[in-house]
């Protein structure tokens, strides 16, 4: 048996450009959004604030935080031209998600154990951080964002509303690079097939976030129609209203079309669900249009403080519906 030598050339380096481009495209393609993971080096057990080292893996690879997790694009490694040619071409390729993530503080004295102060960094600074050296060119490469923020929004099950610090630097960032499209999930609005009665959590959200995103008019409508007018209902609209005034929540996002907040729900098995909480709470047959039409607008596009956006709600609610259920 013959081995091929070490030095001879590769056979992917001898084909032509155009077709070794889609070779790397199809390479570098993922299934689902790559995750942003910073690694830890021997030197560095802990990942450390001070640290712009990033590194995206595939979300099958995630299962345990103490692990390195395998780099998903290996191509970069093989020789020096096919670094060259493909190093940071999988952000060019996918959706990238930025999660909250432990780091430690940098310490100078070598005395400080490096797991002294570890805090939870927030997934908006991981992608400040790393787009910050990123030339212009390179950021064009970027499509989609998610930002997995950790945090809960208000609904019927978390009445305290989620703090936004960042807000104004990620509109800011929206506003710079509008061919970036912006996907903001909390870590509650979703549905889950094995928790009964999920849908009136999820569905109280996404009213919360109407009211916050486009006033009261249209939070008081998708009310009515999802939740119903009763006391917790009222009184999650009234705590969106302090968080839309709070966090300038409306304001900050008005018009950014490429921003919006996503729910982590899947719009294939979201049907089945929420016919099985409207059977076991009673709810009519026109209650369920409605939770079954808002769902899929929102797992389609999100909710956004863009006009078009207030716009589409709008021309769906007339002002007579709307003043007969109030």
């Amino acid at each position: 048996m013959s081995l091929t030598p070490i030095t001879s050339p590769s056979p992917l380096l001898q084909l032509p450009a155009e077709v070794r481009n889609e070779i790397v495209e199809f390479a570098l393609t993922s299934s689902g959004p790559l995750h942003h993971c910073q690694p830890r080096t021997l030197f560095s057990p802990v990942r450390l604030q001070a640290s712009y080292c990033h590194i995206f893996v595939e979300g099958k690879d995630i299962i345990d935080d103490q692990l390195e997790r395998p780099l998903f694009n290996n191509l970069k490694l093989v020789c020096r031209q096919l670094h060259a040619e493909t190093a940071g071409l999988e952000i060019r390729f996918n959706s990238l998600i930025f999660a909250p993530q432990s780091v430690s503080p940098f310490y100078s004295n070598p005395h400080i154990p490096v797991s002294y102060g570890k805090y939870l960094k927030a997934a908006e600074q991981w992608l400040f951080d790393f787009v910050a050296p990123m030339t212009p060119k390179k950021l064009q490469w970027l499509s989609t964002v998610i930002i997995a923020s950790g945090t809960k929004c208000l609904a019927m099950r978390q009445s305290k509303a989620p703090p936004m610090p960042d807000l104004s630097s990620l509109a800011m960032f929206c506003k710079q690079h509008p061919h970036i499209d912006v996907r903001y999930q909390f870590s509650n609005w979703d549905l889950e097939s094995n928790n009964g009665g999920k849908s009136l959590n999820f569905l109280a959200a996404g009213v919360c976030l109407i009211a916050a995103l486009h006033g009261d008019e249209l939070g008081r409508i998708a009310r009515n129609r999802l939740v119903g007018f009763n006391l917790w209902a009222q009184i999650l609209h009234e705590e969106a209203r302090h968080w839309r005034e709070i966090w300038n929540v409306q304001y900050l996002l008005k018009g950014i079309e490429n921003f919006a907040f996503w729910p982590t729900a899947e719009l294939s098995s979201c049907r089945s669900i929420l016919e099985r909480d409207a059977v076991n709470l009673e709810i009519d047959e026109e209650r369920l249009n409605w939770w079954q039409q808002y769902t899929s607008d929102w797992i389609s596009h999100g909710i956004s403080g863009d006009s078009r956006s207030a716009q589409l709600l709008s021309f769906r609610s007339s002002i007579e519906e709307a003043d007969s259920g109030l």
